[in-house]
């Protein structure tokens, strides 16, 4: 476990330099037409080391009906290409449920659940559109939709289910056409675990639970695989290749727990000061980059944003690389209906053996991205 009094003596300096990781370079790119206080970025590594910006564009005051997609190289900032797509037309504002890639990177998808649904499919090579799927995947029995990831054959998206006896609805549409639902089932409630779930990274299976006690529910069997038990209240999950990551926000702490996909916890990493709110794992899923903010207490700050830094660390023991300012902007829409939506910037990251690219979301109309050397700690 990382000890706070030593966590918070390396934040002095900024940088993790005992761990071999030196701060190299820092550029800012430009995203034209954006105005991301409206219409929050959405950014996305390519497996070598591009990186991808989703982000609506503005038309009026009112409205926005085109989405822009642009590609810069990671290590230059030079853009190499920019892409505007026809999606349906949203309010005066709109943040996107998901931007990811396939996993063989062959497709691209960007996803928007509320308002006039998306789900548009990208080549990624040509960036041209594949297919497009506008349908309502959710009802009013659903509650929370969100993107889960790309599995091999299906995209996957579950929601909260307020049917008797359901926890969860799946909802699978066809990698190679997203105009298809290939997967639709109602996933049980479990006699003493909450409704918290996260779908495993082989898309087979559903952790289900909250605080400290899991179990992993095979969606075809219906019986439960794996049962986990953390050393500290699970908030939310980010899974990857590697295993899951246990992100917990306790407002004046934070933790993050390493587990593998049987459930077997690897390690801790305790941060005094802030609590984690999000991660994002690399497609290596060896390195992630969390989000940690510090929120008001008191009657007059009571629950506003003061603080966030983005820590970036290794997955195997937790052990925190560096750690930056991120801005303590955030971006709402819809709040107290059904389609109520909370922007972050959660930064994205990406890793060679020598080096790691972070991409930081701003408000500002830019995307600033951040490289680490890892100076000779990387193991074959």
């Amino acid at each position: 476990m990382i000890k706070n009094g030593v966590l918070a003596g390396l934040l002095a300096c900024g940088l993790f330099c005992g761990y071999g990781s030196d701060s190299v370079g820092r550029l800012s790119l430009r995203l034209m037409d954006s105005e991301l206080r409206r219409y929050p970025a959405q950014t996305l590594f390519t497996p070598g080391g591009n990186i991808l910006v989703a982000y609506r564009i503005a038309r009026s005051d009112s409205e926005s009906s085109a989405l822009r997609i642009a590609e810069f190289d990671g290590r230059t900032g030079r853009q190499i290409v920019q892409r505007d797509y026809a999606v349906p037309s949203s309010g005066p504002s709109k943040i996107s449920d998901g931007f990811l890639a396939a996993r063989d990177w062959q497709t691209i998808y960007f996803v928007e659940l509320t308002g006039n649904p998306v789900v548009l499919a990208i080549t990624t090579s040509t960036h041209a559109t594949q297919g497009e799927s506008t349908a309502k995947l959710f009802g009013l029995s659903d509650f929370m939709p969100r993107v889960e990831g790309a599995t091999d054959a299906a995209l996957i998206f579950t929601a909260g289910s307020k049917l008797p006896g359901k926890a969860v609805h799946w909802v699978g549409l066809d990698c190679r056409d997203v105009s298809k639902i290939t997967l639709d089932e109602q996933i049980p409630a479990k006699l003493g675990f909450g409704q918290s779930d996260s779908v495993s990274f082989a898309g087979d299976s559903l952790w289900m639970g909250s605080g400290k006690y899991w179990v992993k529910i095979g969606l075809r069997s219906g019986q439960v695989e794996s049962k986990m038990t953390a050393q500290n209240d699970v908030h939310s999950w980010a899974v990857s290749p590697s295993g899951l990551i246990g992100i917990t926000n306790l407002a004046g702490t934070g933790y993050l727990q390493s587990f593998d996909e049987s459930g077997r916890q690897l390690g801790t990493m305790e941060q005094s000061g802030c609590g984690f709110v999000s991660v994002q794992l690399s497609a290596s899923g060896r390195y992630g980059v969390g989000l940690c903010q510090k929120s008001g207490t008191n009657e007059w700050g009571f629950g506003k944003t003061l603080e966030r830094r983005a820590f970036v660390f290794d997955f195997r023991n937790l052990a925190p690389i560096a750690t930056f300012p991120v801005t303590t902007v955030s971006v709402r829409t819809s709040q107290g209906t059904e389609d109520a939506r909370l922007w972050r910037p959660q930064p994205s990251i990406w890793n060679s053996d020598s080096d790691i690219l972070v991409a930081v979301p701003e408000v500002s109309g830019r995307i600033r991205l951040e490289r680490l050397t890892l100076a000779g700690h990387v193991s074959k």
